[in-house]
């Protein structure tokens, strides 16, 4: 799939472009995302539902 392949190697570029000025602003978008899934995941739970693994995977990765 070489569509998958350009959207990893532009995350690649992002990330590095974010650790190159300082890696702090990585982190901070990694925390970010990690609180909002797990807000995501918390609904869905109440809603009484298992939230779908591969969503997960692909917010993850």
């Amino acid at each position: 799939m070489p569509e998958n392949r350009i959207l990893l190697s532009k995350r690649r570029a992002r990330l590095n472009a974010e650790a190159a000025k300082g890696g702090k602003a990585h982190m901070r978008s990694l925390t970010g995302r990690l609180r909002s899934l797990h807000g995501r995941i918390l609904t869905s739970y109440s809603r009484g539902h298992v939230p779908q693994t591969r969503l997960l995977g692909r917010i993850l990765s």
